[in-house]
């Protein structure tokens, strides 16, 4: 009896689907308010895009919270991140839909360190 190949490469390709990678905020962001000069926050924001074309083919999609992330990290240099808000959007183009991961925060900097007595 001879198998068909075709419906076990459809079946491991619908399986196998896109996934993103997720991104941890605890290493960068306040837990601790003492750490931070409350009066001095800044507000910053940053944002990846991605396309699937024709709703097949997926172009910087999987990773764009990671990058993101990473130019959120950036712009906050030494300083520590509160307040993170994560915001989806996506819009139609021409041969695919556009996707894009904004992130906006507070970075706030680190109280100078207390002289010893």
């Amino acid at each position: 009896m001879k198998r068909s190949w075709v419906p076990l490469l459809a079946s491991a390709s619908l399986l196998a689907a896109c996934q993103g990678v997720p991104v941890d905020f605890s290493g960068s962001t306040v837990t601790d308010r003492t750490q931070i000069d409350p009066y001095k926050g800044q507000r910053i924001s940053a944002e990846a895009s991605g396309m699937q074309v024709a709703l097949f083919l997926p172009i910087n999609v999987n990773d764009r919270q990671q990058r993101a992330f990473a130019d959120l990290r950036r712009q906050a240099g030494d300083r520590l991140l509160t307040d993170i808000v994560v915001t989806e959007t996506w819009r139609w183009a021409f041969i695919g839909t556009v996707y894009t991961t904004r992130l906006d925060a507070t970075a706030y900097p680190r109280k100078p360190a207390e002289p010893a007595k």
